[in-house]
This record gives structure tokens, sequence and C-alpha cells, in this order.
């Protein structure tokens, strides 16, 4: 069975928000960085490695991964684009 990257994400990134990023789930988001990193991802897992590269401070990275992704047709893809590239 395959990793649910996405539902690891939304549960330890909500778990990183409301314990005001303790060391635990700090440690909890590394590691799952650390196993997209080295997977094959699909474009949904490279949005959600994206999203954790920014939670992260990564914003460079987070700009790179969702520049390669991004539907640019689609406004809200083109807003947060430029958004990622200003705090990159």
């Amino acid at each position: 069975m395959e990793r649910n990257f996405t539902k690891d994400y939304i549960e330890i990134s909500n778990e990183f928000r409301k314990s005001n990023a303790s060391k635990e789930s700090v440690e909890k988001l590394y590691d799952l960085l650390y196993d997209l990193q080295s997977s094959s991802r699909t474009k949904n897992e490279d949005l959600t490695l994206s999203n954790l590269y920014s939670l992260l401070g990564f914003h460079q990275s987070a700009y790179e991964t969702f520049k390669s992704v991004a539907d640019l047709t689609d406004r809200k893809n083109t807003s947060k684009l430029y958004v990622m590239e200003e705090k990159a």
C-alpha cells in the first residue's frame, strides 16, 4: 500500500500549528520531507512537497517545486506562484 503523503502532511501540519512548532512536530515534518524527497512523486505529491517546504521556511525550494507543477492557466495558481516568488 502506498503512503498518502497529502493526508500525512495535513495531520502533521495541523499538529505543528496547534503545538506552536514543538520540537516533536518539527521532527515529524522533517521526516515527512525526507520521505517525500526520496520517493518518486506524482504531481499531487509535488504540490504537497511545495507546501511542506513553505511551512518549513524553505521558500526558494517551495517556489521551484510549485513552479514545475503549477497550472498557469488557473488564476489561483498564478497568484500563489507570484506570492511564492516574492517570498523566495
